[in-house]
């Protein structure tokens, strides 16, 4: 088993929720082993080994399932806790959801200062007022060309974030896949991206409620 087929294993999927279970304060929290702040979100929730989990011991299970090897930490936390050690190993992650969930909000919460940003709200806005349909093979095509470059590790960046809406499953999985990048769903409720997409107007009602009829979860 490689590192990437480990993280989707459901050994290693029941062991994290357990742990989720089992480590909570009075108030009903997980406590950031390493700022010890609470947790708020499920999704924020990252099972950091302590002794680094490699190519090398992934098969160890005194390792790899080890809930003393186990430490439960915020994302940023997480990326913090790598980064001084000097040894980082770069991730992807593909952070996806509903428009209007929040994600751009959370990558901007999380990100380090030398990772690699990729929205597609984004390079929309580089290139066009108004998200017209008549630039969107422009937009795919920058899209493509930065996906391309996390695929083949080019640049100097440390992590990379991709925000996209993916609301199909076999569409989101096989990007992950392609890239060896860990999904996180920003799970926000339809009726809370639907309150915020009225309060910014224009077509966002609209593209919330044609994320909602294509979801699948």
């Amino acid at each position: 088993m490689t590192r990437f087929s480990f993280y989707r294993s459901r050994e290693w999927q029941e062991l994290r929720s357990a742990l989720m279970l089992e480590r909570v304060d009075s108030a009903g929290y997980v406590i950031c082993a390493e700022c010890g702040q609470p947790i708020t979100k499920a999704y924020d929730c990252i099972a950091h080994h302590i002794k680094e989990l490699t190519e090398q011991n992934v098969n160890d299970y005194a390792v790899s399932l080890n809930p003393e090897n186990i430490a439960l930490v915020h994302h940023r936390c997480h990326n913090l806790i790598h980064n001084r050690f000097g040894t980082y190993t770069r991730h992807i992650y593909i952070v996806w959801g509903s428009p209007c969930s929040g994600k751009q909000q959370y990558v901007q919460d999380n990100a380090l200062n030398d990772d690699l940003i990729i929205d597609i709200d984004r390079i929309y806005s580089a290139v066009n007022n108004s998200r017209s349909n008549r630039v969107y093979d422009n937009v795919m095509q920058v899209y493509r060309q930065l996906i391309d470059m996390v695929k083949t590790r080019n640049g100097r960046w440390v992590n990379a974030w991709i925000i996209r809406g993916f609301p199909l499953q076999m569409d989101r999985e096989r990007l992950a896949s392609e890239l060896g990048a860990e999904l996180i769903h920003i799970d926000t409720d339809r009726e809370t991206c639907d309150a915020v997409a009225a309060s910014r107007g224009g077509e966002y009602p609209k593209f919330v409620a044609d994320w909602w009829s294509k979801y699948r979860g």
